[in-house]
């Protein structure tokens, strides 16, 4: 990835991990971003089986190191890498669950993502309704004949 390209998609990355800590409450999180300017370098850092982005919560402590491809997130469009970002903040809340088990067998890390997608989506509709009502309010109505 040429090193524009790479500073462009870090920065349309780091504004919506930015805009969404604060949404959700996270403020008080240390929430490190790490980012990867090749697929490779990633997978290293992150594992091989990582997609465009990982969540490591260190729940007792409020810290989070989140790795990012941005090869790979250049590839999305706005909407899914808000989705993405999302659901890996997501896991910020719910890494307390998970330290409720001895160990986590791939049957409950399929539990953990589907709650973490399901409620970044539910957090993105809840946005995305909040926007309609608030523009639906501000349209004016066509004057009635009487």
């Amino acid at each position: 990835m040429k090193r524009k390209a790479y500073k462009d998609e870090r920065d349309r990355v780091e504004e919506v991990f930015s805009r969404w800590i604060e949404v959700l409450g996270l403020g008080h999180w240390r929430v490190t971003r790490h980012y990867y300017d090749s697929t490779p370098e990633y997978r290293e850092a992150a594992g091989q089986d990582a997609s465009y982005m990982t969540c490591s919560p260190d729940y007792p402590y409020l810290k989070a190191s989140i790795c990012i491809d941005c090869e790979a997130t250049a590839e999305i469009d706005d909407c899914y890498l808000e989705e993405c970002a999302v659901h890996e903040l997501m896991h910020l809340h719910l890494d307390e669950l998970a330290q409720l088990f001895p160990s986590i067998t791939p049957d409950i890390r399929n539990h953990f993502e589907h709650a973490a997608q399901t409620l970044a989506r539910a957090m993105i509709w809840v946005r995305d309704d909040a926007e309609r009502r608030v523009a639906k309010a501000f349209v004016k109505e066509p004057a009635q004949k009487e």
